[in-house]
């Protein structure tokens, strides 16, 4: 629970940046462009300024979460459910480790 409580408490605070910097860029006016360049220019600004404002805002979020998870914390996740936890997560490498191992056998 405490990771939903993070999520709430902290999201909230997102939205009010990223509403924020929306309005400071946009001031609720539509987009001018010359005809057929209005979609590639909104396009260009979600790639160049929008989703990275979006991943840094969540990355400190995510420094939240991490400091919630000590080690101990960490490690009981990564052996919950019989370690499907870990195998879900770490699974792609672990598939491909098997695969080497196998093929060397």
């Amino acid at each position: 629970m405490d990771h939903v409580r993070l999520y709430l408490e902290h999201l909230p605070k997102v939205e009010q940046r990223i509403r924020a910097a929306l309005n400071e860029r946009y001031d609720g006016k539509p987009v001018f462009a010359s005809t057929g360049q209005a979609l590639n220019i909104l396009n260009d600004q979600l790639d160049t300024w929008l989703w990275p404002m979006i991943k840094a805002e969540m990355k400190r979020v995510e420094q939240y979460r991490q400091e919630l998870d000590g080690c101990e914390e960490q490690h009981r996740l990564s052996i919950a459910c019989n370690g499907e936890v870990a195998y879900d997560v770490q699974g792609p490498m672990l598939r491909n480790r098997r695969r080497r191992n196998e093929a060397d056998h």
